[in-house]
């Protein structure tokens, strides 16, 4: 790591990273994990009864709806850990050491988190009451089978965590290129604060402690002498 002082070379370092960048990547996880979601929650809740008026059939779709609108919820819940994850991710560079580990670990919770949010692929619904009420049904459970897709929806979640060395590898050396000049930036600003500062006390005046000029004494010559040097 040639170019950077040795109080930067941890890639661990809160020096090596962007608040900003951090604070980007946790708008784009919210907006994918909470914001979509409760818009699709918000759509299932009011299209319900038109759903059960264009069909005709008598089933009252709201709350078949509002059960799969019950996953989302779990889904939003699970990928709360997501959210700050992200924001370490976010916050270290491609390239850096330490964004490795918190990438792959985000992968491989992702995959467990669509096996968990719906029960390894298999979305139960229960129906009871008025809903089936004018079929003359009491009440209804149904399982929708969905194995393959979570399935092959966490593999592919868990191989994008190994991607994580691959941006390592392309990137590592544009990134310490990218740090040294930052560091190098930083210490041209402080050395030339540091000699602005220095030449501001050379020009002020130095205040020395010097002695008052004693005041001599005048003697008077003696008339007598003075004859004397005249003669």
């Amino acid at each position: 790591m040639s170019g950077v002082k040795s109080e930067y070379m941890s890639d661990f370092s809160l020096k090596c990273g962007s608040w900003t960048s951090s604070f980007y990547y946790i708008c784009k996880a919210v907006a994918g994990f909470i914001i979509i979601p409760l818009a699709i929650i918000a759509l299932i809740n009011g299209i319900g009864p038109e759903l059960t008026e264009a069909t005709g059939s008598g089933i009252d779709f709201g709350p078949i709806l509002i059960e799969f609108g019950g996953y989302l919820d779990r889904y939003i819940m699970y990928s709360i850990p997501l959210l700050f994850l992200a924001g370490l991710i976010g916050y270290y560079p491609p390239g850096n050491y330490a964004r490795i580990p918190f990438k792959f670990i985000s992968s491989a919770y992702l995959a467990i988190m669509l096996l968990l949010f719906t029960n390894g692929g298999h979305l139960y619904v229960s129906l009871g009451g008025d809903s089936l009420a004018s079929l003359g049904i009491v009440s209804m459970d149904m399982t929708l089978d969905i194995v393959a897709i979570i399935y092959l929806l966490s593999i592919i979640a868990f191989v994008k965590g190994f991607l994580a060395f691959t941006e390592f590898t392309d990137n590592r050396k544009q990134y310490l290129e990218d740090l040294a000049e930052k560091f190098n930036r930083k210490d041209e600003k402080r050395a030339s604060r540091s000699e602005k500062e220095t030449e501001a006390e050379c020009a002020e005046p130095e205040e020395t402690d010097c002695p008052e000029p004693e005041e001599v004494e005048e003697t008077e010559v003696p008339e007598s002498e003075e004859k004397t040097e005249t003669e």
